[in-house]
Protein backbone atom coordinates (compact mmCIF):
# COMPACT_ATOMS: atom_id res chain seq x y z
CA UNK A 1 0.00 0.00 0.00
CA UNK A 2 0.89 3.69 0.04
CA UNK A 3 1.61 5.02 3.52
CA UNK A 4 1.32 8.74 2.70
CA UNK A 5 -0.85 9.67 -0.28
CA UNK A 6 -0.20 13.38 -0.58
CA UNK A 7 2.02 16.28 0.36
CA UNK A 8 -0.79 17.95 2.28
CA UNK A 9 -0.63 15.20 4.91
CA UNK A 10 3.09 15.75 5.36
CA UNK A 11 2.62 19.51 5.70
CA UNK A 12 -0.35 19.34 8.10
CA UNK A 13 1.63 18.50 11.30
CA UNK A 14 3.42 21.86 11.04
CA UNK A 15 0.17 23.51 12.16
CA UNK A 16 -0.51 21.24 15.14
CA UNK A 17 -0.36 22.60 18.69
CA UNK A 18 -0.78 19.25 20.46
CA UNK A 19 -0.27 15.63 19.47
CA UNK A 20 -1.44 12.46 21.27
CA UNK A 21 0.17 9.08 20.53
CA UNK A 22 -1.32 5.65 21.12
CA UNK A 23 1.69 3.68 19.86
CA UNK A 24 3.95 3.78 22.90
CA UNK A 25 5.99 0.65 22.19
CA UNK A 26 6.66 1.58 18.58
CA UNK A 27 7.69 5.14 19.38
CA UNK A 28 9.75 4.55 22.51
CA UNK A 29 11.48 1.35 21.44
CA UNK A 30 11.71 2.22 17.77
CA UNK A 31 10.22 -1.09 16.68
CA UNK A 32 6.74 -2.66 16.59
CA UNK A 33 5.80 -5.54 18.88
CA UNK A 34 2.87 -7.89 19.26
CA UNK A 35 0.75 -6.88 22.27
CA UNK A 36 -2.19 -9.21 21.75
CA UNK A 37 -3.32 -12.29 19.83
CA UNK A 38 -7.04 -12.73 19.11
CA UNK A 39 -7.90 -16.05 17.44
CA UNK A 40 -11.29 -16.70 15.87
CA UNK A 41 -13.47 -19.69 14.97
CA UNK A 42 -12.19 -22.01 17.68
CA UNK A 43 -8.47 -21.61 17.00
CA UNK A 44 -6.06 -21.13 19.90
CA UNK A 45 -3.59 -18.28 20.41
CA UNK A 46 -0.67 -20.70 20.05
CA UNK A 47 -2.06 -22.06 16.79
CA UNK A 48 -2.52 -18.57 15.37
CA UNK A 49 0.93 -17.29 16.34
CA UNK A 50 2.53 -20.54 15.10
CA UNK A 51 0.97 -20.21 11.64
CA UNK A 52 1.65 -16.49 11.43
CA UNK A 53 5.32 -16.95 12.37
CA UNK A 54 5.68 -19.80 9.86
CA UNK A 55 4.49 -17.46 7.11
CA UNK A 56 6.47 -14.40 8.20
CA UNK A 57 9.83 -15.94 9.07
CA UNK A 58 11.31 -15.28 5.61
CA UNK A 59 10.12 -11.67 5.46
CA UNK A 60 12.25 -8.64 6.33
CA UNK A 61 9.24 -6.41 7.07
CA UNK A 62 9.28 -4.92 10.62
CA UNK A 63 5.80 -6.28 11.36
CA UNK A 64 6.87 -9.73 10.20
CA UNK A 65 9.90 -9.61 12.47
CA UNK A 66 7.65 -8.61 15.38
CA UNK A 67 5.45 -11.66 14.83
CA UNK A 68 8.44 -14.02 14.69
CA UNK A 69 9.85 -12.43 17.85
CA UNK A 70 6.50 -12.89 19.61
CA UNK A 71 6.52 -16.59 18.75
CA UNK A 72 10.03 -16.91 20.16
CA UNK A 73 9.07 -15.08 23.36
CA UNK A 74 6.13 -17.45 23.85
CA UNK A 75 8.31 -20.50 23.21
CA UNK A 76 6.10 -21.44 20.28
CA UNK A 77 7.68 -23.99 17.97
CA UNK A 78 7.03 -23.50 14.27
CA UNK A 79 8.36 -24.78 10.97
CA UNK A 80 8.98 -22.10 8.33
CA UNK A 81 6.53 -22.37 5.44
CA UNK A 82 7.82 -23.92 2.20
CA UNK A 83 7.82 -22.31 -1.24
CA UNK A 84 7.25 -18.81 0.08
CA UNK A 85 7.51 -15.92 -2.39
CA UNK A 86 7.77 -12.24 -1.57
CA UNK A 87 6.18 -10.11 -4.28
CA UNK A 88 7.36 -6.50 -3.75
CA UNK A 89 5.24 -3.94 -5.52
CA UNK A 90 2.62 -6.46 -6.59
CA UNK A 91 -0.77 -4.88 -7.16
CA UNK A 92 0.50 -1.28 -7.33
CA UNK A 93 0.42 0.63 -10.63
CA UNK A 94 2.82 3.54 -11.08
CA UNK A 95 2.59 5.95 -14.02
CA UNK A 96 5.99 7.36 -14.94
CA UNK A 97 5.90 10.65 -16.87
CA UNK A 98 9.27 11.47 -18.40
CA UNK A 99 11.40 11.81 -21.53
CA UNK A 100 11.12 8.25 -22.84
CA UNK A 101 12.27 4.76 -21.97
CA UNK A 102 14.63 2.11 -23.37
CA UNK A 103 13.02 -1.11 -22.19
CA UNK A 104 15.71 -3.28 -23.82
CA UNK A 105 18.09 -2.55 -20.95
CA UNK A 106 18.72 -5.70 -18.88
CA UNK A 107 17.39 -4.16 -15.68
CA UNK A 108 14.06 -3.28 -17.33
CA UNK A 109 13.27 -6.38 -19.35
CA UNK A 110 11.09 -7.93 -16.65
CA UNK A 111 9.18 -4.77 -15.79
CA UNK A 112 5.43 -5.31 -16.14
CA UNK A 113 4.24 -2.59 -18.52
CA UNK A 114 0.47 -2.10 -18.62
CA UNK A 115 0.48 0.67 -21.22
CA UNK A 116 2.61 3.18 -23.10
CA UNK A 117 1.94 6.42 -24.95
CA UNK A 118 4.13 9.04 -26.60
CA UNK A 119 2.30 12.34 -26.11
CA UNK A 120 4.80 14.13 -28.34
CA UNK A 121 4.25 12.02 -31.44
CA UNK A 122 0.87 10.49 -30.72
CA UNK A 123 1.66 6.78 -30.72
CA UNK A 124 2.63 3.96 -28.36
CA UNK A 125 6.39 4.10 -29.01
CA UNK A 126 8.03 5.58 -25.90
CA UNK A 127 11.58 4.68 -26.94
CA UNK A 128 14.09 6.51 -29.11
CA UNK A 129 13.19 7.38 -32.68
CA UNK A 130 14.93 9.10 -35.61
CA UNK A 131 15.26 12.82 -35.03
CA UNK A 132 15.16 12.62 -31.24
CA UNK A 133 17.76 14.42 -29.16
CA UNK A 134 20.60 11.99 -28.40
CA UNK A 135 19.73 12.21 -24.69
CA UNK A 136 15.96 11.98 -25.20
CA UNK A 137 15.43 8.71 -23.35
CA UNK A 138 18.33 9.11 -20.92
CA UNK A 139 16.41 10.58 -17.99
CA UNK A 140 13.29 8.45 -18.31
CA UNK A 141 15.30 5.23 -18.58
CA UNK A 142 17.35 6.14 -15.52
CA UNK A 143 14.29 7.11 -13.48
CA UNK A 144 12.41 3.94 -14.41
CA UNK A 145 15.38 1.76 -13.47
CA UNK A 146 15.72 3.41 -10.05
CA UNK A 147 12.02 2.85 -9.48
CA UNK A 148 11.33 -0.58 -10.97
CA UNK A 149 14.55 -1.98 -12.44
CA UNK A 150 16.14 -5.21 -11.27
CA UNK A 151 19.60 -6.60 -11.90
CA UNK A 152 20.78 -8.56 -8.87
CA UNK A 153 24.43 -7.55 -9.12
CA UNK A 154 23.93 -3.97 -10.34
CA UNK A 155 20.65 -2.37 -9.33
CA UNK A 156 17.52 -3.21 -7.37
CA UNK A 157 14.76 -0.64 -7.83
CA UNK A 158 13.04 0.75 -4.77
CA UNK A 159 9.69 -0.60 -6.00
CA UNK A 160 10.62 -3.39 -8.39
CA UNK A 161 7.62 -5.60 -9.03
CA UNK A 162 5.18 -2.74 -9.61
CA UNK A 163 3.15 -2.47 -12.77
CA UNK A 164 3.98 0.65 -14.77
CA UNK A 165 2.29 2.96 -17.24
CA UNK A 166 4.89 4.81 -19.30
CA UNK A 167 4.23 8.26 -20.77
CA UNK A 168 6.70 10.14 -22.95
CA UNK A 169 5.80 13.79 -22.45
CA UNK A 170 9.03 15.81 -22.44
CA UNK A 171 10.72 16.86 -25.72
CA UNK A 172 14.36 17.71 -25.02
CA UNK A 173 14.60 19.76 -28.22
CA UNK A 174 12.23 22.40 -26.90
CA UNK A 175 10.74 23.92 -23.75
CA UNK A 176 7.21 25.08 -24.50
CA UNK A 177 3.77 25.04 -22.89
CA UNK A 178 2.94 22.10 -25.17
CA UNK A 179 5.06 19.88 -22.92
CA UNK A 180 3.13 21.02 -19.88
CA UNK A 181 -0.04 20.12 -21.79
CA UNK A 182 1.50 16.71 -22.52
CA UNK A 183 2.06 16.14 -18.79
CA UNK A 184 -1.54 17.06 -18.01
CA UNK A 185 -2.87 14.77 -20.75
CA UNK A 186 -0.64 11.96 -19.49
CA UNK A 187 -1.90 12.36 -15.93
CA UNK A 188 -5.49 12.04 -17.17
CA UNK A 189 -4.51 9.07 -19.34
CA UNK A 190 -2.88 7.33 -16.36
CA UNK A 191 -5.72 7.97 -13.92
CA UNK A 192 -8.38 6.38 -16.12
CA UNK A 193 -7.02 2.77 -15.95
CA UNK A 194 -6.36 3.13 -12.23
CA UNK A 195 -2.82 4.38 -11.60
CA UNK A 196 -2.15 4.44 -7.87
CA UNK A 197 0.89 6.73 -8.15
CA UNK A 198 2.08 9.28 -10.68
CA UNK A 199 5.86 9.61 -10.56
CA UNK A 200 7.56 12.45 -12.42
CA UNK A 201 10.74 14.48 -12.39
CA UNK A 202 9.43 17.15 -14.75
CA UNK A 203 8.43 20.76 -14.17
CA UNK A 204 8.22 24.09 -16.02
CA UNK A 205 8.89 27.69 -15.06
CA UNK A 206 9.71 29.64 -18.24
CA UNK A 207 6.20 31.03 -18.66
CA UNK A 208 5.50 31.57 -14.96
CA UNK A 209 6.46 34.04 -12.23
CA UNK A 210 7.53 32.87 -8.79
CA UNK A 211 4.30 34.36 -7.41
CA UNK A 212 2.51 31.66 -9.41
CA UNK A 213 4.08 28.95 -7.21
CA UNK A 214 1.16 29.16 -4.78
CA UNK A 215 -0.37 25.74 -5.37
CA UNK A 216 -3.29 27.17 -7.36
CA UNK A 217 -2.00 28.88 -10.49
CA UNK A 218 0.25 26.76 -12.71
CA UNK A 219 -1.76 24.55 -15.05
CA UNK A 220 0.37 21.50 -14.29
CA UNK A 221 -0.16 22.03 -10.56
CA UNK A 222 -3.92 22.32 -10.99
CA UNK A 223 -3.92 19.02 -12.90
CA UNK A 224 -1.78 17.33 -10.25
CA UNK A 225 -4.13 18.53 -7.51
CA UNK A 226 -7.10 17.16 -9.45
CA UNK A 227 -5.34 13.79 -9.59
CA UNK A 228 -4.70 13.77 -5.83
CA UNK A 229 -8.36 14.63 -5.24
CA UNK A 230 -9.22 11.45 -7.14
CA UNK A 231 -7.04 9.35 -4.87
CA UNK A 232 -3.86 9.26 -6.96
CA UNK A 233 -0.60 9.79 -5.09
CA UNK A 234 1.41 12.34 -7.11
CA UNK A 235 5.17 12.32 -6.44
CA UNK A 236 7.26 14.92 -8.26
CA UNK A 237 10.86 16.03 -8.13
CA UNK A 238 11.34 19.66 -7.09
CA UNK A 239 13.75 20.27 -9.98
CA UNK A 240 17.45 21.06 -10.27
CA UNK A 241 17.35 24.85 -10.25
CA UNK A 242 19.16 25.70 -7.00
CA UNK A 243 22.08 27.32 -8.87
CA UNK A 244 19.89 28.97 -11.53
CA UNK A 245 20.11 32.75 -11.00
CA UNK A 246 16.92 33.30 -13.00
CA UNK A 247 14.87 30.74 -11.07
CA UNK A 248 16.36 29.43 -7.79
CA UNK A 249 13.04 27.87 -6.78
CA UNK A 250 11.07 24.66 -6.94
CA UNK A 251 9.24 23.79 -10.14
CA UNK A 252 5.52 23.19 -10.49
CA UNK A 253 3.70 20.88 -9.87
CA UNK A 254 5.83 20.51 -6.72
CA UNK A 255 4.12 23.58 -5.26
CA UNK A 256 0.84 21.67 -5.06
CA UNK A 257 -0.56 21.05 -1.59
CA UNK A 258 -1.41 17.46 -2.38
CA UNK A 259 1.78 16.74 -4.31
CA UNK A 260 4.65 14.99 -2.53
CA UNK A 261 7.59 17.17 -3.55
CA UNK A 262 10.92 15.35 -3.45
CA UNK A 263 14.35 16.92 -3.10
CA UNK A 264 17.75 15.25 -3.39
CA UNK A 265 20.50 14.41 -0.90
CA UNK A 266 23.84 12.65 -1.19
CA UNK A 267 25.11 9.63 0.73
CA UNK A 268 25.99 11.92 3.67
CA UNK A 269 22.42 13.28 3.86
CA UNK A 270 23.55 16.66 2.52
CA UNK A 271 21.29 18.43 0.05
CA UNK A 272 22.86 18.13 -3.41
CA UNK A 273 24.01 21.29 -5.13
CA UNK A 274 21.29 21.25 -7.79
CA UNK A 275 18.18 20.32 -5.77
CA UNK A 276 15.70 23.19 -6.01
CA UNK A 277 14.93 24.92 -2.70
CA UNK A 278 11.60 25.97 -1.25
CA UNK A 279 9.52 27.52 0.06
CA UNK A 280 6.48 28.07 -2.15
CA UNK A 281 5.38 31.59 -3.03
CA UNK A 282 2.86 31.51 -0.21
CA UNK A 283 5.45 30.37 2.34
CA UNK A 284 4.77 26.64 2.61
CA UNK A 285 7.73 24.34 3.28
CA UNK A 286 8.87 22.38 0.24
CA UNK A 287 10.25 19.86 -0.53
CA UNK A 288 8.17 17.51 1.58
CA UNK A 289 10.74 14.69 1.65
CA UNK A 290 14.29 14.02 0.50
CA UNK A 291 15.70 10.99 -1.32
CA UNK A 292 19.05 9.90 -2.71
CA UNK A 293 19.76 12.25 -5.59
CA UNK A 294 23.36 11.31 -6.39
CA UNK A 295 25.57 8.26 -6.21
CA UNK A 296 22.68 5.96 -7.07
CA UNK A 297 23.22 3.42 -9.89
CA UNK A 298 20.91 3.91 -12.85
CA UNK A 299 20.46 2.31 -16.26
CA UNK A 300 22.03 4.14 -19.21
CA UNK A 301 20.14 4.24 -22.52
CA UNK A 302 21.60 3.33 -25.91
CA UNK A 303 24.79 1.93 -24.40
CA UNK A 304 23.87 -1.70 -23.93
CA UNK A 305 23.55 -2.99 -20.40
CA UNK A 306 25.57 -0.26 -18.71
CA UNK A 307 24.98 1.72 -15.54
CA UNK A 308 25.88 5.24 -14.50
Amino acid sequence: GVLVKGGIFIEAPAHLKALAFDKTGTLTAGEPRVVGVIPLNGHSEDELIERAAALETASTHPLARAIVAAAADRGTDFTPADDMQMLPGKGVTVAVLDTGFELSHESLQDVEVAGTWDFINGDANVGSRPGDDVFQTLYGTAALSILAGYSSSNLIGSAYGVTVLLAKTEDLKSETPAEEDNWIAAAEWAEEPGADIICSGLGYYEWYEFADMDGYTAAITVAAEMATARGVCVVNGVGSQRANPDWPHILPPSDGRGVIAVGGVDINNQVIWSSSPGPTADGRIKPDVLAMGSGHPAAVNRLGDLYN
